[in-house]
């Protein structure tokens, strides 16, 4: 049995063989080295969204919270002009019941000195607020009365229970 015997190749064949060779390397890259690539790629881009979304998050969180404070500081501003204003009221109401009293206008006295809300005054002006209302108690309890009265003729059932209560806190016979 002789073995074959080594012919060599033309250089066709070499280049051929040369140029497959290439092929297969350039698919090896292909197919092992993009990949690889790519999931690296799509590995940061997916960690920086999930960063950028946590981020989001936050700042939305910390802007829903400074919109409650800014909300709150507004109602709180708010419930402070209204309270601003209705001692403005009272105070006006307490010079204009002093006013009528010293006139000797009880009557008239005693009507504005029922829109005095008294805890909104100062100790000095309470002073005056009492004094007032001890002379005239007589006659605001009177008036009280007489408002009262007329609401319930009038049905207007509401008033009335407001007004008599007011004349029986002063005066419950």
């Amino acid at each position: 049995i002789q073995p074959p015997t080594f012919r060599e190749s033309s250089m066709a064949a070499t280049l051929l063989n040369l140029g497959f060779g290439f092929l297969v390397g350039a698919c090896l890259v292909w197919f092992l080295m993009v990949p690889a690539n790519t999931q690296r790629i799509n590995k940061a881009a997916n960690e920086k969204v999930v960063s950028y979304s946590n981020t989001m998050a936050t700042q939305s969180a910390e802007m829903n919270k400074m919109q409650e404070q800014i909300d709150q500081s507004e109602e709180s501003a708010q419930q402070q002009i209204e309270d601003a204003q209705n001692q403005t009221t009272s105070y006006e109401n307490l010079i204009k019941a002093y006013a009528a009293f010293q006139s000797g206008n009880y009557t008239s006295a005693a009507n504005v000195l029922q829109n005095v809300q008294a805890d909104l005054l100062s100790v000095d002006a309470k002073e005056i607020y009492d004094s007032i209302y001890k002379n005239i108690q007589t006659t605001m309890k009177n008036n009280l009365k007489t408002q009262g009265e007329q609401a319930f003729y009038a049905k207007d059932y509401e008033t009335a229970i407001t007004d008599l209560s007011q004349a029986m806190e002063m005066d419950d016979s």
